[in-house]
């Protein structure tokens, strides 16, 4: 957690001058210095802990270099793309797909290892550009059906990024810094170069669409748009009344795939797994597969790679056999998350699933610092009536369920409230009440939405 927490402030010290990092790095290690040498003349041996902690500043240093090449990166390719618009009107580009999405005004491709030109020029020169948006109403390609792992020729009139124009307003700039999206391209023709393409991901996309159409069959445009979103990550059937109607409730969690999704079905694939002759450790590696596959499935968000990162910590521990924390697996998948897109740290998806998970992981620990503190009497008494009658077990089993919901629905909100307030400027009061109800029937609706889509087909 400390080095976690240094490499975050060394990504929000990512935009100040580099003095105000060696500043404290220095000031760090002189007050290090100085506990050291009272160690050594308390003639003490520094522990572990210390050693490691001596090694914390680095973690500050890490998180400075990775957020000033990120920003320099995402700079140099924003300035490439915006002189090749300023050169001719239209641009030509070229890249991979990485992602389809079908929206209601048609296809939106995102392109990676993007390169972009001037059409106005007479001699093509091609400048990398990195990731850009490729979208256009009914927009096909001209010689064939376009798939992920295609290489691509796009021609049409490009568009940047502005930033905020008043303090506290959206900043598309910074939205899509943290995606690491350069530009916009409303491609008026598209052409396909390279027809090779990426199997399996192209396999869970066209599975994920045929879900969608079995949904829409069999429920409505507005059912499947509730359980397109809240299964698939695909909300573009949801409508914008729905939307903010779980808004307003404070629900609207329940639409986007959190760790919830990933830990109701890694949980059900590892427990069905490790029942059958793979035992407990063939079922650990396939049910890890199973997560990351499904994780490609949705189109991983922040919250989702952060739920399957640690899904994946917690088998290993049980592989291991080690014990599983929390807390520290938290560490691990934030590091992860930001080492690669740094500027994911100011989006709200990011604070209010770091938020949630950490309220609910630290008021777990209480909860279990509460039944410690029982006598071994009361202890005992307890055991002897709960094995002895059942209609006792049932009432403390639903009291102690309806308990925790509550108690882990009010921590989750106390935590997450200063970072909804600060992004949002209001606050869904009804939140409070609606997801102790809601939460637990996820797992119901989750499980059947599943079973019914893959019957559907």
């Amino acid at each position: 957690m400390v080095f976690a927490g240094l490499f975050v402030a060394g990504i929000v010290l990512g935009d100040k001058p580099a003095l105000w990092v060696w500043g404290i790095v220095v000031l760090y290690y002189m007050v290090t210095g100085i506990r050291f040498l009272r160690l050594q003349r308390g003639k003490r041996q520094s522990s572990a802990v210390d050693r490691l902690l001596f090694l914390a500043p680095l973690f500050l240093l890490l998180g400075f270099g990775v957020m000033r090449e990120a920003r320099a990166t995402y700079e140099g390719r924003q300035k490439a793309f915006t002189e090749c618009m300023e050169v001719g009107r239209e641009l030509l580009v070229r890249g991979t797909i990485r992602h389809i999405r079908i929206t209601e005004t048609g296809v939106r491709l995102e392109l990676e290892q993007a390169q972009a030109a001037s059409y106005g020029k007479t001699e093509t020169l091609y400048r990398p550009v990195g990731t850009l948006l490729v979208y256009g109403e009914g927009m096909q390609a001209e010689n064939g059906r376009l798939k992920i792992g295609q290489q691509v020729f796009v021609y049409g009139k490009g568009s940047t990024f502005s930033d905020a124009t008043n303090p506290g307003a959206f900043s598309p700039k910074q939205y899509y810094f943290s995606m690491g999206i350069t530009g916009a391209i409303q491609g008026s023709m598209i052409r396909i170069t390279n027809f090779s393409y990426r199997r399996l991901t192209q396999a869970l996309f066209q599975a994920k669409q045929a879900l969608v159409e079995s949904y829409v069959t069999y429920l409505g445009k507005d059912g499947a748009g509730v359980i397109s979103s809240m299964l698939l990550g695909e909300r573009a059937l949801l409508s914008e009344e729905t939307k903010e109607q779980y808004r307003q409730g404070g629900i609207s969690h329940i639409l986007a795939i959190s760790g919830l999704h990933v830990s109701l079905l890694g949980s059900a694939l590892y427990g069905l797994l490790r029942r059958t002759i793979l035992g407990r450790n063939g079922a650990i590696p396939v049910a890890c597969l199973g997560v990351v596959l499904y994780g490609n499935f949705v189109e991983a968000g922040t919250s989702t790679k952060r739920a399957v990162i640690m899904f994946i910590l917690m088998l290993l521990a049980a592989a291991l056999g080690r014990t599983y924390d929390t807390l520290s697996a938290m560490a691990v998948s934030m590091v992860l998350i930001l080492w690669k897109n740094p500027g994911a740290l100011y989006t709200a998806a990011f604070q209010l699933s770091y938020g949630a998970a950490y309220g609910a992981s630290v008021m777990a620990l209480l909860l279990r610092e509460k039944e410690k503190e029982r006598s071994p009497e009361e202890k005992a008494l307890f055991a002897a009536r709960y094995r002895d009658d059942r209609w006792f077990r049932l009432r403390i089993c639903l009291g102690k369920r309806c308990k925790e919901m509550f108690v882990f629905g009010i921590a989750i909100q106390a935590v997450t409230f200063p970072i909804t307030v600060y992004h949002f400027f209001e606050y869904p009061v009804y939140g409070m009440l609606l997801n102790p109800v809601v939460v637990p029937l996820m797992t119901i609706l989750l499980l059947c939405g599943l079973l019914s889509g893959l019957c559907g087909l």
